[in-house]
């Protein structure tokens, strides 16, 4: 294999955090090139900008970019390597465990050089291989060569906090942190998956180990991969559990005791660290824990929007007066909302991607990363305590389901399907429309409920907007198959657990924990999710799914601890969200940006959709009086016109790279032939 070559290239301190990658070789004799690897390491500088390096070893590359969190010395390099040389590791995350495994180790007579929580993952996977993995606790993504083995793992964190997506032929695997890493590759395939384009639609984001590319793949949340002599193998290590007997409802000191120590352990850090501040339920208690515990006053970080409904600012400020903490707070004003921002997004969400929320995220952490380099969050309280309006529609037609008996159910949902349905796309009724569709819904099975509340875009809709070919390879299969495989460990049932388990496997580690961790890396900020530890999470699914949700109001046990730490006016009023009304696309210059982007011309050359269907979107979103308008709310017509909007801007940058003449091949030969969809 030859002599093992190393370097380190120390980097200014970018106002950008960890990212990896790698490829291996089946062939021995085959050498990785640096060059490549160095280029797939450098797409990700934004994730780190404080240090570069590789490992580079015949057919085994590795390349990591830091963000100094903990040990800012120069012993906290990777790819790091055990003593002898025969591990080596590139790692993205933190581990909030390792100074409890560190003596344990040391005993077993391992010697550190560092501080780092990553040599402490080498020893551990020294001492149980892949086993170590399910001995973590924090959020990770990671790669790890064992040289005598000839063997690579990868691995991600249970809850898919931190990405990781790899490629795999019979010539090598490539993993990297983001998508973009490993398109550097040149024999990575760019042909467009067009069950992944449906999936997006329906969903708004790409979920699952879906990838928009065919042929490349995201490792599920809570599992690792071996790969070996051109062969990968990928395993579970983590799930939740159905109990056998629910406890009726959580124990407030037990609740509150299992939040608090995840926001202790998360306060580590060697670098400045506040709280993002929304004033919602969720971040106000993550503030008040951390103030509980933290030696000197928290800084917490708002974004206001002021004159507007969704400004939470007046209650986070009343949170911050409670609590002591060094309060800052932005204004997310018009100027804000920039053509040129809405053009990044399309670029830094790898993958197509529409949560409008990524805007205010986005404005959050740059203010944020501007006096601190990690924020604690309160993300994860609305998948894991039933905070959603989709739970509280889920509960009551599941709860009218189970009254009905199944004659009534099968028949009153096929009369809607063939009477009020039809009836309400002529008949100006928006109640009507809601009923009917309610109606319609009655003899649905559980998963395919879930799927139903969390759709933006029917399947009816989205068959209508996509051109023939199109339509003919997905058939609406796309994000139902995926749904159906992600939750197979989980014994349905016609329950509220049956939603929240499915949403934890979707919409959270592919929308939420996605949108965190793109918009906070872009400017080198780290996030932690302490409502996101995998003991609190274990616990919650271990409680009555009753219990979360009453008369509409989610969330009731976390409401009760918030009983006993915030000011009353915080506790009990509904969820906003953290969202901009999409309005906005209505100002001049976003309406050159639509017209320009969704042109029939520049559609047409995609392929995809239909330039009439397109166009009808947009004429309903320009003219509320549209007759096309009167079918869909303006809050329905502007979310499909965003993600026909946000799809097209990444298709400028990531997918028109299938112009070249190799591309197209590829296309035809494994994807969608663009010119023919």
């Amino acid at each position: 294999m030859g002599a093992a070559w190393t370097n380190m290239t120390h980097v200014g301190n970018v106002e950008h955090m960890c990212g990896i990658c790698g490829i291996v070789h089946t062939n021995a004799d085959e050498p990785v090139d640096l060059d490549l690897l160095v280029r797939m390491r450098d797409t990700l500088t934004h994730r780190g900008p404080d240090d570069a390096g590789v490992h580079l070893s015949g057919p085994v590359g590795l390349g990591h970019r830091r963000l100094s969190i903990i040990d800012l010395s120069s012993d906290g390099h990777q790819p790091m390597s055990n003593e002898d040389g025969t591990v080596w590791i590139t790692y993205n995350g933190e581990v909030y465990n390792f100074r409890e495994l560190r003596p344990w180790l040391e005993a077993r007579g391992h010697r550190f050089r560092s501080r780092t929580d990553t040599e402490v993952i080498i020893h551990l996977y020294e001492e149980y291989g892949e086993g170590a993995v399910g001995r973590l606790r924090g959020m990770f993504s990671l790669g790890i060569w064992d040289e005598r083995k000839r063997q690579l793992l990868l691995a991600r964190d249970r809850l898919g906090i931190k990405p990781l997506y790899y490629y795999c032929d019979a010539r090598r695997i490539a993993f990297a942190s983001e998508l973009r890493a490993l398109l550097i590759h040149p024999d990575v395939p760019r042909a467009i998956d067009p069950l992944a384009v449906d999936s997006y639609l329906t969903l708004l984001f790409v979920p699952g180990s879906q990838c928009i590319f065919r042929g490349i793949s995201k490792l599920p949340p809570g599992s690792y991969a071996l790969w070996r002599d051109g062969m990968l193998q990928v395993e579970c290590y983590w799930d939740v559990r159905r109990p056998e007997r629910a406890r009726l409802d959580a124990d407030p000191e037990e609740l509150e005791s299992l939040i608090a120590e995840a926001v202790r352990i998360r306060l580590v850090s060697d670098v400045p660290l506040g709280v993002f501040l929304s004033g919602g339920v969720d971040s106000s208690v993550v503030t008040a824990l951390a103030a509980k515990v933290s030696p000197d006053p928290v800084r917490t970080f708002t974004l206001r929007f002021p004159g507007n409904r969704l400004d939470e600012g007046p209650y986070a400020r009343a949170v911050s007066e409670r609590y002591g903490t060094r309060h800052t707070e932005a204004e997310l004003g018009a100027g804000d909302l920039s053509v040129d921002l809405v053009r990044r997004l399309g670029y830094h969400f790898d993958e197509p991607f529409a949560d409008a929320s990524a805007v205010p995220t986005f404005l959050l952490s740059e203010t944020t990363r501007r006096d601190v380099t990690v924020a604690l969050a309160g993300d994860g309280g609305d998948e894991l305590f039933a905070g959603y309006e989709h739970h509280a529609s889920y509960a009551r037609l599941t709860a009218f389901q189970d009254r009905l008996p199944a004659f009534l159910r099968l028949g009153g949902a096929a009369l809607s399907r063939a009477f009020l349905v039809p009836l309400g796309h002529v008949w100006p009724s928006a109640r009507l429309r809601r009923i009917a569709k309610g109606l319609s819904w009655l003899d649905a099975p559980p998963l395919e409920l879930v799927l139903r509340l969390l759709t933006y875009w029917g399947e009816e809709a989205r068959l209508s907007l996509y051109g023939p070919r199109m339509r003919d390879v997905v058939a609406g299969a796309g994000a139902r198959e995926w749904l159906a495989e992600r939750t197979s460990a989980w014994p349905v049932a016609n329950d509220l657990g049956t939603c929240l388990y499915a949403n934890m496997r979707s919409s959270l580690a592919d929308d939420m924990l996605v949108k965190v961790d793109r918009m906070s890396m872009y400017h080198g900020l780290e996030v932690r999710v302490p409502l996101l530890d995998h003991h609190l999470v274990e616990y919650t699914f271990t409680i009555e799914p009753g219990a979360m949700l009453r008369d509409g109001l989610g969330k009731l046990p976390l409401r009760r601890l918030a009983e006993r730490l915030l000011p009353p006016q915080l506790v009990n009023r509904p969820k906003q969200g953290f969202h901009v009304p999409l309005d906005f696309l209505a100002n001049r210059e976003f309406s050159e940006l639509i017209h320009d982007t969704l042109h029939a011309d520049r559609i047409r050359a995609q392929g995809f959709f239909r330039p009439e269907a397109v166009s009808s979107i947009v004429a309903a979103f320009e003219d509320p009086k549209d007759r096309f308008a009167g079918l869909l709310s303006r809050y329905q017509v502007s979310h499909r016109l965003w993600s026909l909007l946000m799809f097209c801007l990444w298709y400028e940058t990531y997918g028109a790279g299938l112009s070249s003449s190799a591309s197209r091949r590829e296309s035809r030969a494994t994807g969608m032939p663009l010119s023919q969809a």
